[in-house]
């Protein structure tokens, strides 16, 4: 080989570098910019494809909206592997072009520009610069083989999509006034009165359920309810031992022998409500309605605790029989004693609704919260007196009437005058039942009672009105599930787009300062080459013409500059 050829790109007959004008080199790469071109405007139409689409139901087009995802990132990968297959096979003379190298080489050029095992061959031998630009090319073509599925992991569905719509209603009360009250007076007793008589099954009747399309959802809201507490009033009794022959002493046992004396206790509450007992193994049931005056006296010392916008008080007295069967009668007095005393209070509230309808069950969960009671009444002695209930957290204002109101007058069970009306048997029934088990408490089945009272009668009072500004609106589920996008998932696809377009902008700046012809994956050079016969002084033909699988790992090629273009030169590596 001639020591004085040079190595390099050589000047042209000015003296100047035959640099390549911007027109010649859009000319020589415009087939690869534009698929770059074409990729970028995939990988955009994506993004606003999944943009449009990021938390609304998905579209009801003859495909899936994956299918798409899918179609679109499989084009963009394969449009991206024509420039990156080409800028390899560029850079394989531009290798050869800045220095000698192994003939073989342009094999390994060859097969990394034709797929993903081919360029992690090239990372094997590549070395220096040409290092970091081939593991570029091999990252885009190896992660090309995950793009689609990956891709389309960016689409996941969440729940279904909630509009508010005029199907989805739930009902509210914002005022009372004195006519509303006096209105509501009757149903609400009618309503208590019927949970004596509601079964388990039955339980739900009582609560008002919002009416619902589909699964629906409410925001929080605010209502005029009714509350209710249970108090447990014991102390308050007052008991006399019936003694005509003053033979008894209300601190001494009697008789335990029922043939031998009979004793008769008469058990009082309040100022009225009495029970007439015999001390046998007979069961008390007794309820009366109680004045607000005097429902506050039985509260001792806690009065204040009264709730001002009370509606109606209910008493219960009875008896406790703590074994079944038979058991020895005596006198009892004070913690002793068998009878039981209960308040149950209703009172004006306000509550705070959360509400959820989903697969088909309602879930309402209703608080109470803090208020402030505003007597509105000019007097004390109006027969309706009137107050606002202003929420402590929001200030809203919600005004009340309270009228005379009672749930039944007085009916008992008792062992000296059992009642003759069957239903007051059947609510009795209702309290004193397994009073002498060991399953339910009458205290707890008073409990279950009174809340079984207070959903009827809550339900009734956010029912009466039925005007828009009584209604809550909700939202309602669309039967499509919504579209969630992570975005995350398509970092993979743009790395690719940018890796490829800096491969690119790399081989043309390269391509052109090197002043080589721009050849890329065109095998003519090749040919040309190796169908030249070139001499080494003092031997044989280094190479002959022709077409061959495999070259002499002895051979090096470089490209160099003559007068009839660029050429490869190919010569025998000398021996060390």
């Amino acid at each position: 080989m001639d020591a004085k050829e040079p190595y390099t790109s050589v000047q042209d007959d000015t003296g100047t570098m035959c640099a390549l004008s911007v027109n010649h080199i859009f000319l020589g790469w415009w087939p690869e910019i534009a698929w770059c071109a074409f990729a970028t405007g995939l990988l955009v139409a994506l993004a606003g494809l999944l943009k449009a689409y990021d938390g609304e139901p998905a579209p009801e087009w003859f495909v899936s909206l994956n299918t798409v995802v899918a179609a679109i990132s499989t084009i963009c990968r394969a449009s991206m592997v024509i420039p990156v297959s080409e800028g390899l096979s560029q850079l394989k003379w531009n290798a050869f072009a800045r220095s000698q190298r192994p003939l073989n080489d342009l094999k390994t050029f060859d097969q990394a520009s034709r797929g993903p095992f081919g360029s992690l061959l090239l990372l094997s031998k590549a070395r220096g610069r040409l290092l970091g630009v081939s593991t570029v090319a091999a990252l885009i073509l190896i992660s090309g083989l995950a793009t689609s599925s990956l891709t389309q992991a960016t689409i996941t569905f969440g729940p279904p999509l909630r509009r508010m719509t005029e199907n989805a209603i739930a009902n509210k009360a914002d005022s009372i006034s004195i006519d509303d009250w006096k209105e509501l007076g009757d149903p609400l007793r009618s309503a208590a009165f019927q949970a004596f008589f509601i079964s388990e099954r039955q339980r739900e009747n009582l609560r008002l359920d919002p009416s619902c399309p589909s699964s629906c959802h409410w925001d929080k809201f605010r209502s005029i309810d009714v509350c209710d507490l249970q108090r447990n009033v014991t102390d308050q009794l007052k008991l006399e031992l019936q003694d005509p022959d003053n033979l008894g002493d209300f601190d001494k046992p009697q008789p335990a022998d029922p043939d031998e004396a009979m004793e008769y206790w008469r058990v009082t509450l309040g100022e009225e409500f009495q029970v007439d007992d015999i001390n046998s193994f007979n069961w008390v049931c007794a309820t009366d309605a109680v004045a607000n005056d005097g429902a506050k006296g039985l509260w001792g010392d806690n009065k204040d605790e009264f709730p001002t916008t009370t509606l109606s008080t209910q008493l219960f007295i009875y008896k406790k029989l703590p074994y079944p069967g038979e058991q020895v009668v005596r006198s009892y007095k004070g913690a002793l004693s068998p009878y039981r005393a209960v308040a149950i209070t209703w009172y004006w509230c306000i509550k705070e609704y959360e509400i959820e309808i989903s697969s088909g069950t309602t879930h309402i969960k209703a608080t109470e919260i803090d208020f402030q009671v505003i007597n509105g009444s000019q007097s004390p002695y109006v027969s309706h007196p009137q107050f606002t209930l202003v929420d402590n957290l929001t200030s809203e204002r919600f005004p009340v009437a309270v009228g005379n109101w009672a749930l039944s007058s007085s009916w008992k069970i008792e062992p000296m005058g059992r009642v003759n009306d069957a239903m007051m048997g059947l609510a009795s029934d209702r309290i004193i039942r397994n009073a002498t088990s060991t399953e339910d408490d009458p205290w707890d089945n008073i409990k279950a009672w009174k809340e079984d009272a207070t959903s009827a009668m809550s339900a009734l009072v956010r029912s009466y009105k039925t005007s828009e500004g009584n209604m809550v609106h909700g939202y309602a589920e669309i039967s499509q599930q919504t579209i969630i996008i992570r975005w995350a998932w398509l970092s993979l696809l743009v790395a690719q787009v940018t890796l490829m377009i800096a491969l690119m902008i790399y081989v043309i700046f390269e391509t052109a300062k090197l002043n080589v012809q721009i050849v890329k994956g065109s095998n003519v050079a090749e040919l040309k080459a190796v169908g030249h016969e070139i001499s080494s002084s003092g031997s044989d033909r280094v190479l002959d013409g022709g077409i061959a699988d495999r070259v002499d790992a002895d051979l090096m090629g470089r490209l160099v500059r003559t007068d009839g273009g660029w050429n490869l030169k190919v010569n025998r590596r000398t021996a060390c």
